[in-house]
């Protein structure tokens, strides 16, 4: 089973946070990232990229908490721009990672 780091809020990240816990607890999910090359581009906010580097670290720090500054940051960035609900974003960045990484795991097993 695996067990990883808990989550400081930031301020309005409780969404957000237990996205990133469920991605984090996922084995197949988790798996995925863990395994692979450094997946993602060089976008501002690239959401795969820096999921994947979360559950890293979340990964090695069982225990202890840590904050999802790297999502949040982009979160807060994309709510200033659109105007939204940034809760109504976490749910959009969910979809996306979550299509990266079911495209990424088909090219990944041939």
């Amino acid at each position: 089973m695996l067990q990883g780091a808990g989550l400081e809020n930031l301020g309005n990240t409780c969404f957000l946070n237990s996205v990133l816990q469920c991605l984090t607890h996922t084995p197949p999910l988790a798996e995925v990232l863990l395994n692979a090359r450094p997946l993602g581009g060089s976008a501002e906010f690239d959401a795969l990229r820096v999921t994947q580097q979360h559950v890293i670290r979340a990964l090695q720090h069982r225990g202890r908490v840590i904050a999802p500054l790297l999502h949040a940051k982009g979160l807060r960035r994309v709510c200033r721009r659109s105007g939204k609900f940034c809760t109504l974003l976490a749910r959009k960045v969910l979809r996306r990672i979550l299509r990266s990484q079911c495209s990424c795991a088909l090219k990944c097993t041939g």
